[in-house]
């Protein structure tokens, strides 16, 4: 389809999806064929073409189960990697779509190719500066990355930087959900291991050779099947790769520690970028637009599942660690959020009549309606930074006392706002049963103290 005209190319996007309405089973036939054929569409130059791409996928991935697609998500995604680092930003805009889809649909699939994945994250919000390590605002910054901004450009603006984020984050998530369900599974597994070793040989399996099995015993009644077990990993030569999820950025300490070092201070930048308003309208610091409330959620929630992991690594590892002497950024790390994070926290929202713009985007609901809204944003975007910062003090006693007045914002307002829920009343309705457990949750850690090891980044 490469050769043809645009209309041409989108016409016989559009034509497959009639043809596939049709007739279900040609789907089933063809698919590693119409999947190499038409996934090279994500990086077409022309928009309209790649919108009809979009909504191919949109019809086919329900109806394709997750282990069917999986000998072709190579080629998804080797298409989708071009996209998502493409030369054009409006192509790199548009790979969020195809991004997002393959996430709802595969998302265990995605995982396998998350180190690549995470690259191509970091590269639509970043530029590279010049080699080496620097300086930038208290933190190491690797390899001179700073936060892109192109006025003329669509990845710049504040509504493209949301919807990187967001899916930087369900990414993350996806991630997170499949590193717990193979801790889960291998848990399960040793709970209700049996010693059958003895019985159960165990079989591996090399690359490009033939592998035979015996599966049925030698019996004069009726053959049983052997026992046997295949192990997890893939052998080439002498090596043997790993094939599942244990390890990836979430799981290894060093992976974290290498991502966080590059993207808290892009992730510190953006958040920065979202709230320069107050020099132009005198509003205070504390006040946030709608559209900044939503990107400043999306980095306190990424910041989450980032310091849970390096959290949940730390535990697993606790006697390496303390035998490793790494540079421990922490300190910077606790710094540099206590500033932007506190400096102005609880935050409130800007309720502000409506524009044209936000109308028509709202359609019939009332201001007092958005206005709950906002407000229902604000609450999850302030409960999102008690949970950051209280996953650094809860357990030390020293952060603790340095941070002391930050300590005090948090408490106040969990206090607060549970007296403001208990009174009733309008405000109270803005919060939702998953908001008063939290706050029920955060009290407990505030008020109570809790025992356990102190979070360390290494």
């Amino acid at each position: 389809m490469g050769h043809y005209s645009v209309t041409m190319r989108k016409e016989a996007l559009v034509g497959l999806k009639d043809l596939f309405q049709l007739h279900e089973n040609l789907l089933e036939e063809n698919l590693g064929i119409i999947t190499k054929r038409v996934a090279e569409k994500m990086t077409d130059s022309d928009p309209s073409v790649r919108q009809s791409l979009l909504l191919l996928f949109c019809f086919i991935f329900p109806l394709v189960p997750q282990e069917r697609m999986a000998p072709f998500s190579p080629i998804v995604m080797a298409h989708l990697s071009c996209a998502m680092t493409h030369i054009y930003d409006d192509i790199q805009h548009d790979s969020l779509g195809f991004l997002e889809l393959c996430l709802q649909y595969f998302p265990t699939l995605m995982v396998t190719s998350s180190s690549q994945l995470i690259q191509n994250f970091v590269g639509m919000i970043s530029y590279q500066g010049t080699s080496g390590t620097k300086k930038s605002k208290g933190l190491k910054q690797k390899v001179g990355k700073g936060l892109s901004v192109n006025p003329k450009g669509k990845l710049s603006s504040l509504r493209s930087r949301l919807k990187v984020l967001q899916q930087l984050l369900a990414f993350l998530k996806a991630l997170e959900s499949s590193t717990n369900s193979c801790q889960a599974e291998s848990s399960f597994t040793s709970m209700n291991h049996v010693d059958v070793s003895s019985s159960k040989p165990i079989f591996h399996f090399q690359k490009h050779l033939p592998t035979q099995i015996q599966v049925l015993q030698h019996s004069v009644e009726e053959p049983m099947l052997l026992p046997f077990t295949f192990d997890n990993t893939v052998t080439f030569g002498m090596q043997s790769v790993n094939t599942g999820s244990e390890s990836n950025i979430l799981t290894d300490g060093q992976k974290t520690k290498d991502f966080m070092e590059t993207i808290v201070p892009l992730l510190l930048e953006c958040w920065v970028e979202c709230n320069p308003a107050q020099v132009i309208t005198g509003l205070p610091d504390s006040v946030m637009s709608p559209s900044s409330i939503n990107v400043m959620l999306a980095i306190a929630e990424i910041f989450k599942v980032i310091f849970k992991a390096a959290e949940r690594n730390q535990t697993k590892h606790s006697n390496i660690l303390e035998q490793t002497k790494v540079e421990n950024f922490l300190p910077d790390i606790y710094r540099e959020l206590n500033h932007h994070f506190m400096s102005h926290f609880p935050f409130t929202a800007c309720h502000t009549p409506l524009l044209k713009k936000e109308k028509k985007k709202f359609g019939k609901s009332s201001q007092q309606d958005v206005g709950d809204k906002i407000s229902s944003s604000v609450l999850t975007l302030n409960l999102a930074i008690c949970e950051v910062m209280l996953q650094f003090v809860r357990n030390d006693v020293a952060l603790k006392k340095k941070y002391h007045s930050a300590v005090q914002k948090l408490e106040d307002f969990v206090i607060e706002s549970l007296l403001l829920k208990a009174k009733g009343g309008a405000w109270a309705q803005q919060f939702q049963t998953e908001h008063v457990e939290n706050l029920i949750k955060f009290a407990h850690q505030i008020l109570c103290g809790k025992q356990g090891n102190v979070l360390q980044i290494v």
